[in-house]
């Protein structure tokens, strides 16, 4: 069954603040501009959770807190780097630092780490 992209009409208006609290899982997603079906897929829920997740009617799941907060805080960490409204979009592109993959695919693979080294590279000066 073919799912079909899913956006909400008010997702430009996100933003990262300095603070310490955990933005929602829909917060999250609107920060990094993806539809249901890629944030869903990126934190390997299916869209029908994520859905009740968004709305409320179910909890956050250990799990998935733990990997909602390890999105929101590389977003952080690079949106020091770029526009945090570019953060999504430089995520779904291919990148000759990862060997042509793109960054999501690394989130994917479990290889954030990567992902860190190459944001602490550029953060010290050094070429990627």
């Amino acid at each position: 069954m073919k799912q079909t992209a899913v956006y909400d009409t008010d997702e430009r208006t996100v933003q990262l603040s300095s603070t310490a609290e955990m933005l929602t899982p829909r917060q999250v997603r609107q920060l990094l501009r993806f539809n249901q079906v890629e944030f869903a897929s990126l934190i390997d829920v299916s869209v029908r959770k994520l859905s009740d997740l968004e709305s409320g009617r179910i909890p956050l799941c250990e799990g998935d807190q733990r990997r909602i907060k390890e999105i929101e805080e590389l977003t952080r960490k690079l949106a020091e780097l770029m526009p945090e409204t570019a953060v999504g979009d430089w995520l779904k592109r291919p990148n000759a630092a990862f060997g042509g993959f793109k960054p999501l695919e690394l989130l994917h693979r479990g290889e954030v780490a990567r992902i860190y080294e190459m944001v602490y590279m550029l953060k010290a000066g050094m070429p990627g």
